[in-house]
């Protein structure tokens, strides 16, 4: 059996990160799990499931992956 190993560079706040994710006791408010407390608010315009919405990343993100501008 071959072994594969998959990257992930994150380049927005979005669910393009896997720590990235909706917390419904906080109002659908954007938290992420490294960081364990809110990086966005809620927009009207944000989609839950499929949030692809381009954000810069916290100057304090944990991620060794991400490509920051």
């Amino acid at each position: 059996m071959k072994e594969k190993i998959a990257v992930i560079f994150v380049h927005h706040c979005n669910n393009h990160c896997p720590n990235f994710f909706h917390s419904y006791e906080d109002h659908e408010n954007m938290w992420c799990a490294m960081l364990g407390r809110k990086v966005y608010d809620y927009g009207d315009c944000d989609r839950l499931y499929e949030d692809y919405t381009p954000r810069e990343i916290p100057d304090d993100c944990p991620l060794e992956d991400v490509k920051k501008k």
